[in-house]
């Protein structure tokens, strides 16, 4: 099963304990339902559209048979990252994230060289250009500066904002 989420309004003013957002919710392509949370800290809201039911409670029942999903933080019991039981919730979350990442890089790229630091998909450094880049400007960049800059940070994940990652 492919779950999308598609038409996404985000306010990161608004996003105080969570992120406040809407967004469609697609599920093997079909718009089923619509997902929502005021920022304040909430659980998200799930609207199905009309006749829609259905969907929207297969898209649970595919969430729950996903495999747990590891935490940032740990367990002090076993020392080792916690480990939650995949819900719909949870995807919907993860998707959100992946997209507002996604916006980040390309906005960050368009401005300089960006990277993930350490290999953290969580956190986006970049190099601004000054003036506008040319061409020529960003394949010297690409050719000459990223393979040093890739040897002193090798963990890095630099990335173009087209989609292409370098490592």
């Amino acid at each position: 099963m492919k779950i999308e989420l598609k038409n996404i309004k985000h306010a990161e003013f608004a996003s105080h304990e969570t992120n406040c957002f809407s967004a469609s919710v697609y599920v093997d392509g079909v718009r089923a339902f619509t997902a929502e949370n005021d920022g304040r800290g909430g659980c998200d809201f799930y609207h199905a559209l009309p006749g829609k039911q259905e969907l929207l409670n297969a898209a649970h029942n595919y969430a729950k048979s996903l495999p747990q999903t590891e935490c940032s933080w740990i367990d002090p019991d076993t020392g080792k990252p916690a480990m939650l039981d995949m819900n719909l919730e949870l995807l919907i979350g993860q998707l959100l994230e992946d997209e507002l990442c996604r916006k980040e890089r390309a906005r960050c790229s368009s401005k300089g060289l960006a990277f993930h630091p350490d290999g953290d998909k969580t956190r986006i450094s970049w190099y601004p250009f000054k003036g506008k880049p040319s061409k020529a400007h960003k394949e010297l960049l690409r050719k000459e500066w990223l393979p040093q800059a890739v040897k002193s940070n090798p963990s890095a994940v630099f990335f173009d904002g087209k989609g292409n990652y370098y490592a």
